[in-house]
């Protein structure tokens, strides 16, 4: 499966609403709530996806958000806009940062 930045929005709304009704009893949701999840994806995107497609990919996302959560409180002036989903930066902080991208994978 090919994941959007749509269908990662949507999924992550859908897991968000599971954890509100209560369908996460512990470290991930119970069968009810990836039912629902399944259900409401198709409904909306099309594509049914099984649960261990949804826990792959939520455990795939973990590390993604706790590099963000770091980069936001370690950040003074750190800015998030929430109507595109962006990290707001100035453009001298995004030059650092992406000299650190490309000196790690050389």
């Amino acid at each position: 499966m090919y994941w959007t930045d749509e269908h990662i929005t949507l999924v992550c709304k859908l897991f968000a609403q599971q954890v509100i009704k209560g369908n996460r009893p512990n470290n991930n949701l119970n069968s009810v709530g990836y039912d629902k999840v399944i259900e409401l994806f198709k409904l909306v995107i099309g594509i049914e996806l099984t649960r261990r497609q949804l826990k792959n990919k939520w455990d795939k996302l973990k590390p993604d958000y706790t590099a963000w959560q770091k980069l936001m409180r370690r950040q003074t002036g750190t800015g998030f806009d929430s109507a595109r989903g962006v990290i707001v930066m100035d453009d001298e902080w995004w030059k650092k940062a992406r000299k650190v991208r490309i000196n790690k994978f050389q």
